[in-house]
């Protein structure tokens, strides 16, 4: 990032918490950044994925006629958190973003793409 990104972010980071501060902004309304709560929103989506794979590989339940229901509920939930990466970072996630990022997410799992 260059000497006038960095100096701009400052001035909107500032701006930002002195109308926060003059209750000129609604408490619901937060920095993107933010959203990096204990882990990175990139970081929360490739766990997600990671967990589904693995879930699929040592038991075949997403797959399966009995996780129908658990295999929507994680699609819904990676959609949820391609959402949230799109709010934090401006952009989809994808390789080419990843890159110019510094960020590592794994593709979306298989077995979730079957339903897409």
């Amino acid at each position: 990032m260059n000497v006038f990104k960095l100096k701009i972010n400052h001035i909107r980071t500032g701006l930002f918490h002195l109308l926060k501060a003059a209750k000129l902004l609604p408490n619901n309304i937060i920095l993107p950044h933010q959203l990096d709560f204990a882990f990175s929103v990139a970081k929360r989506l490739d766990e997600h994925r990671e967990l589904i794979e693995e879930i699929e590989k040592h038991t075949g339940y997403f797959s399966s006629e009995n996780g129908r229901w658990s295999k929507n509920h994680a699609i819904t939930q990676d959609d949820y958190l391609i959402k949230l990466f799109t709010l934090r970072y401006n952009v989809e996630p994808s390789e080419e973003h990843f890159d110019k990022l510094g960020l590592y997410v794994r593709e979306r799992p298989h077995v979730l793409k079957a339903q897409e």
